[in-house]
């Protein structure tokens, strides 16, 4: 104690003794304040001074001698209450949140989803650090930074400092070891209970489950709606080096997981092309699409040809409208060449001559659909002249065969009936040319857009056509080389690809596809991963987390010393039961399983050896974070005046 905090707490207990009292600490606010000082690595005192010196009229100084009298008297008094509740305060934190995260599945689900957070937990010392090194640097920070905020002026804050951070990365390193030891113990421990009660409840099998969903964050509740809307665990991609690594040790469970990356891709996109199909062409899955929209068109056709061939249009037009027809006739004597021609192959008598000026002489009253022979080949006069640059021409000539149309329209409502089909027809044909133009590796979004709000106001069928042409090319591409690559676009919505498949599969029918492309996604990843990829040195990390056996051959190589130590290191590296190859083949099973009750209960045992393992696990892990702060807190607290005690000791005297 300072002179300055010795003067303080004598003029309070003279005070006290002037009215007859005992002086004695309040043990309530020296509770308080050894609690606060453990979880600030003795820090509290200051801020203590310092918020009260913002709001009161006392100085810094002033006050803070007075508190840190008060906390003298009461370590004096109390000393046993003192140290304890410094104690709580600096182990509380640790234990609590360390059973919050729920042990190391917990803390490492919780660090999958929020990374940054899981960093603030290790900085804090509630997740232990997974590194002899890891250990030895929190214990460093977390003693220095108690031997700092516990000193009082300069030189003690920067011995503090120093010794404060020796001693933590001590204190840290060797608590590592023991923690981890003793870990390693209950393990074993556990793993020989499962084995004496005949894998029940808690086998080795769903521990190893456990231990893959937890790692990758993923809980029961997720699994089961993965697998409910068709997906396998296999499939995730957090699982990949998992599933890598239980293929890459060999056995039945390698063959199961070969067969499906080999089967399962190609069953799925046969249903996903399938499932396009009869959305964008209302054509059942198995059904040629492309002879549906073929007898559609024909259908079309022969519906205007027939229209064109009725009895109705083989009468002459009236003598009123004569005069009309003769005009337009007249004006466009290059169409009657054409004209001739088909008259003259069909074996019909013409209703007109040509004079030597070029002029046309109408001998009779055309029929209805001789007019329509006129009309056609004036149509026909407009599309060549506009293919030659002769852009007025065409325009006059598109004028004459609008005036020729409304005069036979007038005349005869099937002549009208069988444009309109015959109309409806060409726009669903443009409409399917469109959408072939339209699917390519990266299509033009916003034109897709325009021309789908252009041909949806032709109607249902028309953008039914569209659809169609798009779903040919589709179908092209999900049996090419570049299928998966080409799948996984669709399914990205931020790719050209998948922004098509949004604006042609709108509302819950897109979301019903991106389920599936999901799907297929993950089904073509497995192959990369089971059948594509070479192993890595994750694949190997995971293949030796999946249990250190140890052989036949282990044991007879123990003779030699790098045997005996090979044998060692399994042993103690050995914290879950080995998997056999009949219990690697149940974990692929599971991973495999596409029932989502299965997979949830697996995932949650309930069981009453589970329940005690992860309580135990939970409160290991519980005790050594909060044992360690507290050591290191209770430790590095007074290492500024251990380091000076111990100085003066070996020093000159």
């Amino acid at each position: 104690m300072t002179p300055e905090q010795q003067a303080a707490l004598d003029r309070a207990n003279a005070a006290l003794a002037e009215l007859g009292q005992q002086p004695q600490a309040n043990v309530g606010a020296g509770v308080a304040r050894s609690v606060a000082s453990g979880l600030t690595f003795g820090g509290a005192d200051e801020a203590e001074a310092y918020i009260r010196s913002i709001f009161g009229s006392r100085e810094y100084d002033d006050l803070l001698n007075d508190i840190r009298g008060q906390v003298g008297q009461f370590q004096e008094q109390r000393p046993g209450l003192a140290l304890g509740s410094e104690l709580a305060g600096a182990t509380l934190p640790a234990i609590i949140a360390s059973l919050f995260t729920g042990g190391a599945g917990g803390a490492v689900a919780l660090g999958s989803r929020y990374p940054m957070l899981s960093g603030l937990a290790k900085s804090a010392g509630i997740v232990a650090p997974r590194t002899l090194a890891g250990s030895a640097g929190y214990g460093a920070v977390q003693g220095a930074a108690t031997g700092f905020l516990s000193g009082e002026g300069v030189e003690e804050r920067i011995r503090g400092l120093a010794t404060g951070g020796a001693v933590g990365a001590g204190l840290g390193a060797g608590l590592d070891i023991a923690a981890k030891a003793l870990q390693g113990t209950l393990g074993n421990f556990m793993d020989y209970t499962r084995r004496k009660l005949g894998n029940k409840g808690g086998s080795a099998v769903e521990q190893e489950l456990q231990r893959i969903a937890a790692e990758a964050g993923i809980t029961p509740e997720q699994a089961y709606i993965e697998v409910a809307e068709g997906r396998l665990m296999a499939e995730n991609k957090t699982l990949q080096e998992a599933v890598r690594g239980y293929f890459d040790k060999g056995g039945p469970g390698a063959a199961l997981l070969s067969g499906t990356a080999r089967t399962r891709p190609g069953e799925l996109r046969k249903e996903l092309v399938e499932d396009v199909q009869q959305y964008l062409t209302d054509v059942a899955p198995g059904a040629n699409f492309l002879r549906d929209e073929a007898d559609r068109m024909s259908d079309l056709a022969d519906a205007a040809q027939d229209l064109y061939n009725s009895p109705s249009m083989q009468r002459a037009i009236s003598e009123n409208a004569l005069p009309i027809m003769k005009d337009i006739f007249q004006r466009a004597p290059e169409a009657f060449a054409a004209v001739r021609r088909e008259l003259g192959v069909g074996g019909k008598e013409l209703f007109f001559e040509l004079a030597e000026d070029g002029s046309v002489n109408v001998l009779r009253a055309p029929t209805i659909q001789e007019a329509e022979v006129v009309r056609r080949a004036i149509n026909d006069l407009k599309g060549k002249y506009y293919k030659s640059g002769e852009g007025g021409t065409a325009k006059a000539y598109g004028a004459l065969e609008q005036e020729l149309r409304d005069a036979i329209d007038m005349i005869s409502d099937e002549t009208q009936q069988a444009r309109a089909t015959y109309n409806t027809m060409m726009d669903q044909d443009r409409a399917y040319k469109a959408g072939e133009k339209a699917f390519k590796a990266t299509p033009d979004v916003d034109q897709i857009e325009l021309d789908i709000d252009r041909i949806a106001a032709l109607g249902d069928e028309a953008l039914r056509a569209y659809r169609t042409g798009i779903m040919r090319k589709l179908r092209i591409a999900m049996t090419s080389k570049r299928a998966a690559s080409i799948t996984a676009d669709l399914a990205n919505p931020d790719t050209a690809l998948g922004q098509m498949m949004q604006l042609i599969f709108p509302g819950e029918d897109m979301s019903d596809l991106a389920m599936k492309l999901q799907t297929q996604e993950g089904a073509d990843a497995l192959v990369k991963t089971i059948l594509l990829k070479s192993p890595t040195q994750s694949s190997g990390q995971q293949i030796a987390r999946q249990g250190a056996g140890v052989g036949a051959e282990d044991i007879a190589e123990a003779t030699t010393t790098f045997g005996m130590l090979r044998l060692l290191r399994k042993l103690t590296a050995r914290t879950r039961p080995e998997l056999t190859d009949s219990q690697r083949e149940q974990v692929v099973q599971a991973l495999l399983s596409q029932d989502p009750d299965y997979i949830k209960s697996m995932l949650r045992d309930e069981s009453g050896i589970a329940v005690i393992q992860n309580l135990i696990q939970r409160g290991s892990e519980a005790l050594y974070a909060g044992g360690r702060s507290g050591a290191i807190y209770g430790t590095t607290e007074n290492a500024p005046q251990t380091a000076q005690g111990v100085l003066g000791m070996i020093g000159p005297q």
